[in-house]
């Protein structure tokens, strides 16, 4: 395969990884209180929180999703300054932004499991640095 298709297909690898997490990002943003997964891990649903617990809970889902919108964005434009450009610098920065929001995110999906028992959904982080890694190596190929 020639370098070219090589780096056409990490720029929608990584177009798809922050689409993706753009996707979440508004979830989070607009959705005003915590996932089924967390009512599992809390033992309540939402109804069950007072409303100042309720206040609070629904601010940190929103500045979750600000911190992957803020990723989706900055890796999305990271990405796109690479494939117009072809500047190596932009194209060792694109995977960055995923990497630096979805390893913690990993982690912290995985302390709740571990913790309370709650099914979290591990697997987008995982998927997201996956694909991180793997756009990462398609352009260095």
């Amino acid at each position: 395969m020639s370098d070219t298709v090589l780096h056409v297909f990490a720029s929608i690898v990584y177009f798809v990884l922050y689409g993706i997490l753009l996707v979440y990002a508004f979830r989070y943003l607009l959705t005003g209180r915590y996932m089924p997964v967390h009512a599992q891990a809390a033992g309540h649903e939402w109804g069950a929180l007072d409303p100042k617990t309720q206040a609070i809970a629904s601010a940190m889902a929103r500045v979750v999703g600000a911190g992957m919108l803020t990723t989706a964005v900055t890796g999305g434009l990271l990405t796109l300054g690479a494939a117009a450009t072809g500047l190596a610098w932009l194209k060792y920065l694109a995977p960055i932004p995923a990497i630096v929001f979805c390893a913690p995110t990993l982690h912290a999906s995985y302390v709740l499991r571990r913790s309370a028992g709650a099914a979290t959904p591990m697997a987008p982080s995982l998927i997201a640095l996956i694909l991180a890694v793997g756009g990462f190596v398609l352009w260095r190929m």
